[in-house]
């Protein structure tokens, strides 16, 4: 056959002759003359011989031809035959085959039309290249004979209609585009139908049931839009048969079975199986059917039966991509057997039926790798079960899977679910999203989402473990029971509240909790699983605040899980207040006050450490404050403590993160807030009660600091102390905004005044507190013959200088210090070495003493100073922290030992315990060293032995010894061991002058501080002389300045302490 040129060239002189009548016969000839000349390769393309269509007629009619002469197409009043050139039917035009025909080489065109009547034969024979092309219409009613070695095409817009019963399709190459439609089947399928078509249609008036001759094959779509009263089966015997469809495959009406008896059909669509009308059964026999679709399957209207009868074999569809149902009845089985639908895609039921109509089970089972999205709303009636395979998520939303549905829902290990509606999944029928009233089986190892736009439950169906748990809701989801996830649980959005119950992520992994964030996530219970090492974050907080907590785990043995909660309620109360603790030197007052977390392990860690990352927000109180760091407590009510180490502290945007390093064990930990102390200004005081300068007198320092004034109340005036200035400001002195109180001490005495000092809110008698307060005792010294000392309600600490000259003595329920020293002269705060500061937090009240001691013949008017702030605060040797709460030390004399019995209420960060010894009271050795517990809220007893104890008195004193070196001491107690001059509770060592006349003194020591009862007695037994004064541990001094007034004479003096007393006699000249 010539090349296609030779058709565009028939194309263009078709199109010259109806130019040349439309316009007149005079231009046909120079029309045709044009045409030629403007394309010369179309004229050269046409060769002597070759016929076309002038218009549509019989083959063989007279007016149906033009021939090529060589040089223009003449009317042909005869039609072609084989021994002709290439024939050309041209668009527009029909030639009838109404008489046996010969042709080769036949072409028609696109638009075009060849019919083969019935009972006519159109004989192809072979020539040169393709035979037959058909580009328009090939109508067949009657037969095409192609020899052996013809060849036939039908192009793109070719079309091939069978309007025949039975006969046979030319065989030919169908392009994927071009049709093949048989239209006259009504009992016998053709033959040839095995090719590969491009679009293949039955439409077809059977009259009775036809099997289909063999496989088909399309490169097209598959139609099926007919089938008259009866049924076109794929196979209808023993035979296997397969239909391929390249594109879509299409029923919209009659009836087609793929089996209809033993043989077994496969189908395979690469694009879509739509039914939008008709009947189509899969099975209807013994045989065994399959089906799959490559694209999706939509149904709008008609039937389709995946088994219609016999419980022989199976009926299989698979579909690769999306199900969308919105009308039609598709109807499982009718018999007592189950077919299965695999969905890989989209499941849309939003109209029609789905169904099984007798006793059988139809299977919907969800197998895509990843996300599939559910669209209920259709009808769903008796038994289908459905089942969502490893790999495949389905994605629910509200909508209702299986409502109607009396089988099984069943997700599978490996599968997922993401839901929505607000009772989760259930295990009961009318509630959650799946609805089936046959039995749910959710697999341990499934994955569940709860992603509702509304609060949703997780639903009593969710099984006690599950593999992985995600959370997706804005409005929250809460736990229905306890749940083990045993791979991730992920927090993308929205809070999940426990209750009572617990969410406990059993993978150790310190990735299997992920996604969390403000808004996302635990509200109660986090239980984790770990390892030994590796950082664990537990996302936990309240409804309105998200309060995060991690810790870094390094060697942790013992623990192997730890269940963390966060408290919402202020971790401070007025039984367990904060004592003795500091961050980087400054104390730590106060404790957010939001809440506390607590972190429970099921076994108590036996080895390694862990550090601690607490992330508070809903605080309100951090204004101005910026020392944040993690505090521990071993339970309610014992007192918090700082273990471990700090390592960071920070607030931003309202979060306050801090850490703590160095911690061993798991238990309440909170974050408490260093802070330093409020600076005071005490000017202006005015008596605003009772009589000045006497007890019960009240002065008022108004706005010691912002909002406040302080109410200074006399409370007692002891050993002859009067009040000279309640504050004599001094401007210049290095410490004006002190307050400075004048107190006249009289002669050889000791004596002091006692002052109550409350805090109020300004302008009003209403007590407030202060979170922290440091208060210096400024110019604590003395002169040769007077010693100063303050006293203050037992502080949580007290500090002093580097280089000190104070001496401090534990009272029952204060701290005394004493100046040793002479006067310094010209003193200010630079002058830390006669300065004590005493440390307070949360305090509305506290009791303080000024004093002195005198040895002086007269009395001494001296000025005490007390400032408000931390003087000391970087220049102290160390803040002494109480960290060790002491019920006793007692040292106890046996028979030839001392034994030294001690017992603490609690210890925080306690290393150990040092014996030091003394037999003068000043130089002391250490002896014994005893481990302390470390931190403990109970009482601890401890005991010793001196088994090499000094003669006579020995003093003993307990120095404690925190783990980062500092220590504290405690008071100093004296034991007599064996019989000797000095097993006395006092003892005097010197007099003198003896004798005397104006004055004398006994320097004689004590074996502890007390007071002391001194008389003198004349020999004739009269008392002329009585006082009781305040000894110290270790040497006093008493001396007696009126001894002018006495008669010359022999005199007793006696020291009493207590059961015992010492005397000496003095003479008087």
């Amino acid at each position: 056959m010539r090349s296609s040129l030779k058709q565009g060239l028939r194309t263009r002189q078709k199109f010259v002759r109806r130019a040349a009548v439309a316009l007149s016969l005079l231009l046909i000839g120079g029309l045709v003359a044009y045409f030629q000349f403007s394309d010369v390769k179309d004229v050269r393309a046409a060769a002597t011989g070759d016929f076309q269509t002038r218009g549509s007629g019989a083959w063989n009619g007279t007016t149906t031809w033009q021939r090529y002469n060589g040089s223009s197409w003449v009317n042909s009043l005869t039609g072609p035959s084989s021994s002709d050139g290439v024939i050309t039917i041209l668009s527009g035009h029909t030639v009838t085959v109404s008489l046996p025909v010969t042709a080769d080489q036949l072409v028609v065109n696109s638009g075009g039309q060849l019919d083969v009547n019935t009972g006519m034969t159109l004989s192809i024979a072979n020539g040169t290249g393709t035979d037959l092309t058909v580009n328009g219409t090939l109508r067949n009613a009657g037969t095409i004979n192609m020899g052996g070695s013809v060849t036939a095409s039908f192009g793109s817009t070719g079309t091939y209609i069978h309007n025949q019963n039975g006969g046979t399709i030319p065989t030919a190459t169908w392009n994927a585009a071009s049709n093949c439609r048989l239209t006259g089947i009504t009992n016998s399928y053709p033959s040839g139908a095995g090719q590969t078509f491009g679009h293949f249609t039955f439409n077809s008036p059977l009259v009775t049931d036809v099997e289909m001759s063999s496989n088909l094959t399309t490169a097209g779509n598959l139609n099926i839009s007919g089938t008259g009263t009866r049924t076109l089966f794929l196979t209808n015997s023993s035979n296997n048969r397969t239909i391929t469809v390249g594109a879509n495959f299409n029923d919209s009406a009659g009836t087609f079975t793929a089996v209809n008896n033993s043989g077994t059909s496969t189908i395979s669509v690469a694009g879509n199986f739509n039914l939008a009308g008709g009947t189509f059964n899969m099975k209807n026999g013994n045989g065994t059917s399959a089906m799959s679709v490559t694209g999706d399957m939509n149904f709008t209207s008609g039937t389709m039966r995946l088994r219609s009868t016999s419980t022989v074999n199976n009926a299989t569809l698979t579909l690769a991509r999306h199900f969308t149902m919105s009308g039609g009845t598709l109807d499982f089985t009718s018999v007592a057997a189950n077919s299965t639908m695999n969905v890989a895609g989209n499941f849309s039921h939003t109209g029609g039926t789905m169904t099984e109509s007798s006793t059988g089970v139809g299977s919907i089972v969800f197998n895509r790798s990843g996300t599939q999205v559910v669209t209920s709303g259709g009808t769903v009636s008796n038994a289908i079960n459905y089942t969502v395979n490893s790999g495949s998520t389905l994605q629910l939303g509200i909508q209702l899977l299986g409502s109607g549905s009396t089988g099984t829902f069943t997700l599978s290990s490996g599968g997922g679910l993401i839901l929505g509606d607000p009772s989760g999944i259930t295990s009961v029928e009318n509630a959650g999203n799946i609805r089936v009233s046959g039995t749910r089986t959710y697999s341990t190892g499934g994955s569940y989402t709860y992603n509702g736009a509304s609060a949703q439950q997780t639903g009593s169906g969710l099984p006690a473990t599950v593999a992985n748990l995600t959370i997706n809701n804005s409005s929250g989801v809460t736990l229905t029971n306890t749940t083990a996830v045993s791979s991730v649980l992920t927090l993308t959005n929205g809070k999940v509240t426990t209750g009572s119950f617990e969410l406990n992520v059993t993978n150790t992994s310190t990735s299997a909790v992920t996604g969390h964030s403000q808004s996302s996530y635990v509200v109660g219970n986090l239980r984790r699983s770990i390892n030994g090492n590796g950082t664990y974050a537990f996302p936990i907080g309240t409804a309105a605040e998200y309060e995060l907590a991690s810790t870094t785990l390094s060697g942790i043995t013992g623990t192997t899980n730890l269940l963390a909660t966060f408290t919402n309620s202020n971790p401070l109360t007025v039984a367990n207040p904060l004592k003795s603790l500091w961050l980087n030197g400054v104390d730590i007052v106060d404790m957010l006050d939001y809440g506390y977390w607590t972190f429970t392990p099921n076994i108590a860690t036996t080895g390694g450490t862990f550090s601690l990352s607490l992330s508070q927000r809903g605080h309100t109180n951090v204004a101005g404050r910026t020392g944040f760091t993690p505090l521990s407590r071993t339970s309610v009510g014992s007192d918090w403590q700082t273990l471990g180490n700090s390592v960071s502290g920070s607030l931003v945007g309202g979060t306050v993160t801090t850490v703590r390093s160095g911690l061993s064990d798991f238990m309440d930990f909170g974050i408490g807030v260093a802070e330093q102390p409020k600076s005071m200004v005490f000017l202006n005081s005015s008596l605003i009660s009772g009589t000045a300068g006497q007890v019960g007198a009240i002065y008022k320092f108004p706005n010691v600091t912002t909002g406040i004034d302080a109410w200074v109340t006399l409370m007692d005036k002891e050993g002859g102390a009067t009040l000279s200035d309640v504050d004599n400001f001094t401007a210049g002195n290095g410490y004006d905004i002190a307050w400075q109180p004048f107190v006249n001490h009289p002669a050889n005495d000791t004596s002091s005044i006692g002052w109550k000092i409350q805090f109020k809110k300004n302008g009003t008698s209403t007590d407030t507190t202060i979170t922290n307060v440091a208060i210096t005792g400024i110019d604590i010294d003395g002169a040769g013959s007077i010693r100063e000392f303050v006293e203050a309600t037992r502080p949580y600490s007290y500090s002093l200088a580097v280089v000190t000259t104070l001496t401090i003595t534990e009272l029952d329920t204060s701290y005394r210090a004493t100046g040793d020293y002479p006067t310094i002269n010209n003193i200010d705060t630079s002058h830390t070495e006669a300065m004590y500061q005493i440390n307070y937090s949360n305090i509305n009240t506290f009791y303080y003493r000024t004093g002195a001691i005198s040895t002086s013949s007269s009395m001494e008017m001296r000025q005490h100073a007390l400032m408000f702030n931390a003087t000391l605060t970087n220049n102290a040797s160390s803040n002494t922290s109480l960290p060790v709460s002491l019920l006793y030390f007692k040292p106890t004399a046996k028979k030839d030992r001392v034994q030294l019995d001690w017992a603490t209420a609690t210890e925080v960060n306690n290393d150990y315990f040092v014996i030091e010894r003394s037999a003068d009271g000043r130089n002391f050795e250490e002896i014994l060293r005893k481990s302390g517990y470390g931190n403990s809220s109970t009482t601890i007893a401890y005991t010793d032995i001196d088994y090499s104890p000094l003669s006579g008195i020995s003093y003993y004193r307990l120095k404690q010894v925190d783990y980062d070196g500092k220590f504290e001491y405690f008071p100093m107690k004296a034991v007599r061991f064996g019989k000797t001059d000095n097993s006395r509770a006092l003892s005097i060592e010197s007099t003198g002058p003896n004798p005397f006349t104006s004055a004398f003194n006994i320097h004689y020591r004590s074996e502890e501080a007390g007071d002391v009862e001194i008389t003198i007695t004349s020999a004739t037994g009269q008392l002329v002389h009585h006082s009781t004064v305040h000894a110290e541990l270790g040497s006093n001094d008493f001396a007696f300045t009126q001894a002018a007034e006495l008669s010359a004479g022999l005199y007793v003096v006696t020291l009493r302490k207590g059961d015992e007393g010492v005397s000496v006699k003095l003479k008087k000249e």
